[in-house]
């Protein structure tokens, strides 16, 4: 899961990437 996060932070907002990467 956090593999995916770390990618979608680029295709996602930082503020939405950030969340989920602490989620």
């Amino acid at each position: 899961i956090k593999f995916r996060t770390n990618i979608r932070l680029e295709h996602l907002k930082p503020v939405d990437s950030y969340e989920t990467l602490t989620s």
